[in-house]
Protein backbone atom coordinates (compact mmCIF):
# COMPACT_ATOMS: atom_id res chain seq x y z
CA UNK A 1 0.00 0.00 0.00
CA UNK A 2 0.87 3.70 -0.76
CA UNK A 3 3.04 5.58 2.16
CA UNK A 4 1.38 8.74 3.58
CA UNK A 5 3.84 11.47 3.74
CA UNK A 6 0.75 14.17 4.58
CA UNK A 7 -1.15 14.54 7.78
CA UNK A 8 -4.58 14.78 7.84
CA UNK A 9 -6.13 18.33 8.92
CA UNK A 10 -6.68 16.67 12.40
CA UNK A 11 -3.57 15.52 12.47
CA UNK A 12 -2.33 18.90 11.83
CA UNK A 13 -4.90 20.89 14.17
CA UNK A 14 -4.02 18.05 17.13
CA UNK A 15 -0.25 19.05 17.04
CA UNK A 16 -1.00 22.56 16.78
CA UNK A 17 -3.29 23.17 19.57
CA UNK A 18 -1.42 23.11 23.07
CA UNK A 19 -2.08 23.88 26.80
CA UNK A 20 -1.12 27.59 27.61
CA UNK A 21 -0.38 28.16 31.52
CA UNK A 22 0.97 30.86 33.39
CA UNK A 23 2.12 31.22 37.07
CA UNK A 24 -1.04 31.22 39.57
CA UNK A 25 -4.24 29.12 38.53
CA UNK A 26 -4.41 30.79 34.52
CA UNK A 27 -4.74 28.42 31.92
CA UNK A 28 -6.09 28.60 28.45
CA UNK A 29 -5.79 26.57 25.30
CA UNK A 30 -3.44 28.08 22.79
CA UNK A 31 -2.09 27.23 19.08
CA UNK A 32 0.14 27.60 16.26
CA UNK A 33 -1.29 30.56 13.30
CA UNK A 34 2.09 30.87 12.07
CA UNK A 35 6.09 29.42 12.24
CA UNK A 36 6.81 29.96 15.69
CA UNK A 37 3.80 32.29 16.50
CA UNK A 38 1.02 31.10 18.82
CA UNK A 39 -2.66 32.67 19.90
CA UNK A 40 -4.50 32.82 22.98
CA UNK A 41 -7.17 35.28 25.15
CA UNK A 42 -5.24 38.43 26.20
CA UNK A 43 -7.36 37.46 29.30
CA UNK A 44 -5.23 34.47 29.88
CA UNK A 45 -2.13 36.36 30.33
CA UNK A 46 -0.24 36.19 33.92
CA UNK A 47 3.67 36.18 34.76
CA UNK A 48 6.11 33.22 33.26
CA UNK A 49 3.42 31.98 30.42
CA UNK A 50 4.05 28.66 28.73
CA UNK A 51 2.98 25.92 26.44
CA UNK A 52 3.06 22.58 26.90
CA UNK A 53 1.70 19.59 24.72
CA UNK A 54 0.12 16.86 26.29
CA UNK A 55 2.02 14.19 24.43
CA UNK A 56 4.65 15.21 26.46
CA UNK A 57 3.22 17.29 29.50
CA UNK A 58 7.09 17.09 30.89
CA UNK A 59 8.44 19.64 28.54
CA UNK A 60 7.40 23.20 28.98
CA UNK A 61 8.53 25.72 26.63
CA UNK A 62 8.41 29.72 27.73
CA UNK A 63 6.53 31.95 25.42
CA UNK A 64 6.81 35.65 24.97
CA UNK A 65 4.33 38.42 24.56
CA UNK A 66 4.58 39.75 20.74
CA UNK A 67 1.18 41.95 20.56
CA UNK A 68 -1.73 41.96 22.67
CA UNK A 69 -5.26 43.33 21.53
CA UNK A 70 -7.29 43.60 25.19
CA UNK A 71 -10.40 45.04 22.61
CA UNK A 72 -10.53 41.82 20.88
CA UNK A 73 -9.35 39.52 23.97
CA UNK A 74 -6.58 38.42 21.95
CA UNK A 75 -2.54 38.01 22.14
CA UNK A 76 -0.10 36.49 19.88
CA UNK A 77 3.01 35.25 21.37
CA UNK A 78 6.35 34.29 20.01
CA UNK A 79 7.59 29.89 20.55
CA UNK A 80 10.93 29.10 20.97
CA UNK A 81 13.22 28.34 17.94
CA UNK A 82 12.93 24.15 18.79
CA UNK A 83 8.90 24.85 17.99
CA UNK A 84 9.36 26.30 14.65
CA UNK A 85 8.54 23.21 13.03
CA UNK A 86 4.83 23.06 14.35
CA UNK A 87 2.70 23.49 11.28
CA UNK A 88 0.11 25.86 12.33
CA UNK A 89 -3.71 25.77 11.69
CA UNK A 90 -4.58 26.88 8.36
CA UNK A 91 -7.08 30.37 8.53
CA UNK A 92 -10.32 30.41 6.39
CA UNK A 93 -9.90 33.01 3.49
CA UNK A 94 -13.61 32.02 1.64
CA UNK A 95 -17.42 34.16 2.20
CA UNK A 96 -18.75 35.24 5.12
CA UNK A 97 -19.55 32.16 7.74
CA UNK A 98 -22.91 31.58 7.70
CA UNK A 99 -24.97 30.46 10.28
CA UNK A 100 -26.31 26.91 10.73
CA UNK A 101 -22.29 26.64 9.45
CA UNK A 102 -20.48 23.49 11.11
CA UNK A 103 -17.60 24.04 13.25
CA UNK A 104 -14.95 21.63 15.39
CA UNK A 105 -13.95 23.59 18.30
CA UNK A 106 -10.70 22.16 20.05
CA UNK A 107 -9.35 23.26 23.73
CA UNK A 108 -8.15 22.13 27.15
CA UNK A 109 -11.31 22.42 29.19
CA UNK A 110 -9.93 22.02 33.06
CA UNK A 111 -7.05 20.22 31.77
CA UNK A 112 -4.86 17.87 33.55
CA UNK A 113 -1.45 16.51 32.38
CA UNK A 114 -1.94 14.01 29.91
CA UNK A 115 -5.16 14.21 28.99
CA UNK A 116 -5.81 14.58 25.48
CA UNK A 117 -7.49 17.74 23.22
CA UNK A 118 -10.86 18.14 23.85
CA UNK A 119 -13.16 18.16 20.43
CA UNK A 120 -16.50 19.09 20.32
CA UNK A 121 -18.80 19.69 17.28
CA UNK A 122 -21.33 22.04 16.68
CA UNK A 123 -22.99 24.57 14.93
CA UNK A 124 -22.41 28.58 14.23
CA UNK A 125 -25.68 29.74 15.99
CA UNK A 126 -25.53 33.78 14.89
CA UNK A 127 -22.88 36.02 14.01
CA UNK A 128 -22.78 39.65 15.45
CA UNK A 129 -21.01 42.46 15.84
CA UNK A 130 -20.02 44.09 19.21
CA UNK A 131 -17.89 46.92 20.01
CA UNK A 132 -16.80 46.86 16.70
CA UNK A 133 -15.31 43.48 17.12
CA UNK A 134 -17.12 40.64 14.89
CA UNK A 135 -18.35 37.64 17.25
CA UNK A 136 -19.59 34.17 16.44
CA UNK A 137 -22.00 32.29 18.67
CA UNK A 138 -21.53 28.45 18.60
CA UNK A 139 -23.38 25.49 20.12
CA UNK A 140 -20.24 24.03 21.05
CA UNK A 141 -19.71 24.29 24.97
CA UNK A 142 -16.65 26.53 25.38
CA UNK A 143 -15.60 25.74 29.55
CA UNK A 144 -12.89 27.30 31.52
CA UNK A 145 -9.41 26.60 30.00
CA UNK A 146 -10.94 26.29 26.45
CA UNK A 147 -9.94 30.37 25.83
CA UNK A 148 -8.06 31.12 23.15
CA UNK A 149 -8.97 27.49 21.33
CA UNK A 150 -9.56 27.24 17.70
CA UNK A 151 -12.88 26.96 16.31
CA UNK A 152 -12.61 24.77 13.10
CA UNK A 153 -14.35 24.22 9.80
CA UNK A 154 -14.80 20.92 9.07
CA UNK A 155 -12.00 21.46 6.30
CA UNK A 156 -9.87 22.04 9.64
CA UNK A 157 -9.47 26.16 9.02
CA UNK A 158 -9.62 28.54 11.43
CA UNK A 159 -12.95 30.69 11.64
CA UNK A 160 -12.82 31.59 15.16
CA UNK A 161 -10.62 31.77 18.52
CA UNK A 162 -12.72 31.04 21.93
CA UNK A 163 -13.36 33.62 24.28
CA UNK A 164 -16.46 33.75 26.36
CA UNK A 165 -18.25 30.36 27.86
CA UNK A 166 -18.75 28.77 31.41
CA UNK A 167 -16.35 29.98 33.95
CA UNK A 168 -18.25 28.98 37.38
CA UNK A 169 -19.68 32.63 37.60
CA UNK A 170 -22.60 32.40 35.02
CA UNK A 171 -25.34 29.49 35.25
CA UNK A 172 -25.84 27.57 32.23
CA UNK A 173 -29.14 28.53 31.06
CA UNK A 174 -27.75 32.45 30.90
CA UNK A 175 -24.21 30.88 29.38
CA UNK A 176 -23.42 32.40 25.74
CA UNK A 177 -20.47 30.51 23.99
CA UNK A 178 -18.14 32.98 21.92
CA UNK A 179 -15.57 32.94 19.70
CA UNK A 180 -13.66 35.81 18.20
CA UNK A 181 -14.31 35.34 14.29
CA UNK A 182 -11.10 34.60 12.82
CA UNK A 183 -11.21 37.65 10.58
CA UNK A 184 -10.33 39.58 13.46
CA UNK A 185 -6.30 37.94 13.22
CA UNK A 186 -5.36 39.85 9.97
CA UNK A 187 -7.19 43.32 11.76
CA UNK A 188 -4.70 42.52 14.79
CA UNK A 189 -1.48 41.67 12.95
Amino acid sequence: SPIRIALTGEEIAKQAVWVFECDGDEQATAFFIAPGEIITCAHSLALNPHIYHPADFTKKFKVNLKKIDAHRDLAVLTAPPELTSIIPLPVYKGPKIADGTNVILFGYPNHQFARPVRIEEGKIIRTFPSSAVSYLETSTKIIGGNSGGPLLNMKYELVGIAVRGLNGNVPLNQAEFLAVNGTEIDAML
